[in-house]
Parts: structure tokens; sequence; C-alpha cells
């Protein structure tokens, strides 16, 4: 299953829905009533399962615990993010060049402390994602929804920070082929704030935004269901091939 550069309005309506089901989508962020609601399923499924003697209080911590540590960041400095990526990698059988992404962009002291910190609870992670990939399969086979349009900006083209999946000789016309991200890359349902994000650059830098139709068997979360960010109306995707329209901004 492939992004696809086509992007019916279809598609990207449907984005759109799913993300704004609140009534008042800004009151239930300020109350952070999504983030504990995915905490409380999250915690119910994890349950279910064979988890050893974790108590179910110190599971709602850990489970908390690691849904603010991505709304903190994806990668980065932030140690569990990067255990976070490296468990998607390994459980969901992803190509060895969206791990070789993440570790291009990753420090090497986090890398190390990441590595040690995975042969700890790799295996409670990677349990973690699974469950978050189930709840979020489920809500949208409730729904019937088989694809998404969706965004994502991305900046510093062409500097040396320009994110490795991004080539040049490949966004000049009009669109990124050969597709590869980190493991679990975030986008939008909103243009604006892929916009945004594409405006934030040096000057002489390069914005775009990036725009494909994604099978929904390649998302792993959304707020609702685990990482996300709800004020970045976020989609959390595993690393897919494929390619995208891109325009630069």
């Amino acid at each position: 299953m492939r992004f696809r550069a086509d992007c019916k309005p279809s598609a990207l309506d449907a984005a759109k829905t799913f993300m704004r089901r609140a009534v008042d989508l800004e009151d239930a962020i300020r109350r952070e009533d999504v983030r504990l609601t995915a905490i409380d399923e999250l915690v119910r499924r994890l349950r279910e399962q064979a988890i050893g003697d974790v108590s179910e209080p110190a599971l709602v911590e850990w489970v908390g615990a690691r849904l603010l540590d991505w709304l903190q960041s994806s990668s980065d400095d932030i140690i569990p993010s990067v255990v976070a990526q490296m468990a998607a990698a390994a459980e969901f059988a992803l190509d060895a060049t969206a791990l070789a992404s993440l570790q291009a962009r990753t420090v090497p002291e986090t890398w190390q402390a990441a590595l040690g910190q995975y042969a700890q609870v790799g295996g409670l992670m990677r349990l973690f994602l699974r469950t978050m990939y189930s709840a979020t399969q489920d809500e949208f086979a409730e729904r019937d929804i088989k694809e998404l349009g969706i965004y994502r900006g991305v900046n510093g083209l062409p500097a040396n920070d320009a994110p490795t999946w991004v080539q040049p000789d490949t966004w000049k016309r009009g669109r990124v082929d050969h597709l590869s991200m980190q493991p679990l890359t975030c986008f939008t349902s909103e243009e604006s704030i892929a916009e945004g994000f594409a405006a934030h650059r040096a000057p002489g830098a390069v914005g775009l935004v990036l725009r494909g139709t994604i099978p929904v068997i390649r998302i792993l979360s959304t707020a609702w269901t685990g990482f996300g960010a709800l004020h970045e109306h976020e989609f959390v995707i595993l690393a897919t091939p494929g390619n995208v329209q891109a325009v630069q901004r």
C-alpha cells in the first residue's frame, strides 16, 4: 500500500471530518478530554493482554507519559519518542531506510541512550504501539474509511538540515517521488497547518507543502487513539513508500 500524489476532494474531506468530531474542538483541547480518553482506552486494551505484573496506576502513568513525550517531539532529543520510533520499525516490519532516516537525524548520544532504553522496554513499547494501531483501525472500520488525503509542511530545503526523504531533484517538478520517511511521521488534515510548518525556514531556504492520499491501514494513530497533537489535527503514519504532490512555499 502506497502514498499517491492524486488527492480527491472526498479523501481530503474525510480527513477533516474524522479529526473534527468534537462539538467544540478548542474546548476539548483545553480540557484534555481527548488525551484522557485515549489513555483510558489504551490502558483498557493493554490490561486485556499479558503485560506482567504492571499495576493499573503504573500503566496509566506510563501511557500518559509516553503520549506527553510525543507531544514534545516525535524524535529529536526525546529519548522515549526515539524508542517508540525504533519499536515501530520492528513491530511493523518497516523498510530499513526508515530506521536509517531516523538515525541520520538523531545525535549519537541520544541514539545510544535510546538503544539502551529499547533493550529494557522495547517489548512493552511494541505492544503499546500495536494496541494503539488496533484502536485506530477499529475507528476507521467503524466509519468505513479506507483512505485519507493529508498534508505535511517541511522546511530547510536545500539547506543541510533538509529531510533525507525530500530529494531536491524531485520536488522541483511539483512532486516528491520515492517517498521514504522515518518509522513514524506526522501529517495533518489541515493545509493551513502544513503551510505554517513550511513557513518556518531560514532565509534563503525553501519550504514545501506535501499532499497525498494514504490508505488508512498505514496510519498508526491520532490524538483520539494515542500519539498525535490534537491542535495540529495530526495523523501519525507508518513509513509508507510512494509519491506526493509538493508545492513550494
